[in-house]
């Protein structure tokens, strides 16, 4: 049983993080005199997202850097 509950454990997470993502993008609160909209700040917040979870997700350099 405990066994079964790690291996899910990495999927919880994905959909947790997945779930949350739209949710951050929508309070993280713009800076004052930011020319960007609020659907331009999401985007590139979203981007950003996926950029750092490939970085951590790598196992090598190589894989970092690419």
């Amino acid at each position: 049983m405990l066994v079964e509950s790690l291996e899910l454990a990495p999927l919880l997470g994905q959909f947790v993080s997945s779930f949350l993502d739209p949710v951050a993008a929508l309070v993280v609160p713009r800076r004052r005199g930011e020319s960007r909209s609020a659907v331009r700040l999401r985007v590139h917040y979203r981007v950003e997202r996926r950029l750092a979870d490939r970085l951590r997700a790598a196992q090598t350099a190589d894989e970092r850097r690419a």
